[in-house]
């Protein structure tokens, strides 16, 4: 019989080497479903905002909505991040870059950095 590097314990009571890896994606999913709930509080927020002060309705949300979504040339509820124009050298650079990675000039800043 072949022997298995996994303690038969260890592998008994959940101890195994995808252990590590499973929990870290545990903590990732964990971050990432906490930040959606604030950022989902924080939309709703600044929306009501804007309709109160502003006398906005829920067409006017929507439309807003579809001119920015198609702002990539697809209309697919999703905003991919474009490269963006070097303000120095002129050349395509990741959105995501604070410096270009051509000519190491300082990129405007982002507002929305990982939109």
């Amino acid at each position: 019989m072949q022997q298995h590097p996994v303690n038969n314990q260890e592998y008994l009571w959940g101890h195994t080497p995808h252990q590590h890896s499973l929990t870290a994606v545990e903590s990732r999913l964990e971050h990432l479903e906490h930040r959606l709930d604030k950022l989902t509080l924080i939309n709703r927020a600044l929306w009501e905002i804007q309709k109160k002060e502003h006398n906005l309705s829920m067409d006017d949300l929507l439309a807003k909505m579809a001119e920015i979504d198609l702002r990539d040339g697809h209309l697919d509820h999703q905003m991919r991040n474009e490269a963006v124009s070097c303000p120095s050298c002129g050349r395509k650079t990741s959105r995501q870059r604070s410096r270009c990675i051509y000519c190491a000039a300082e990129m405007p800043a982002d507002v929305f950095p990982n939109a």
